[in-house]
């Protein structure tokens, strides 16, 4: 099943994105953690979205440079 838009914006969420975000039976188009307070890093499942066309990570506390042509 396919949903356009998963939105989690200004949640407080922290810590490392969950590794879970890759294995969710719905599949975003557009999912959005910007603005919470995310700064340990990308799970490697975030590449099982195969519909996923936008991760906007904006706004969070990352302590790791993140790429934008990095592959993930």
């Amino acid at each position: 099943m396919d949903c356009a838009l998963t939105k989690l914006d200004e949640n407080f969420l922290s810590g490392k994105v969950p590794e879970e975000i890759g294995n969710l039976t719905m599949q975003p188009q557009l999912y959005s953690l910007r603005s919470n307070q995310f700064s340990d890093g990308i799970p490697s499942s975030v590449s099982h979205l195969k519909e996923l066309q936008l991760l906007d990570l904006s706004n969070n506390t990352f302590t790791m440079e993140i790429y934008p042509t990095s592959p993930l």
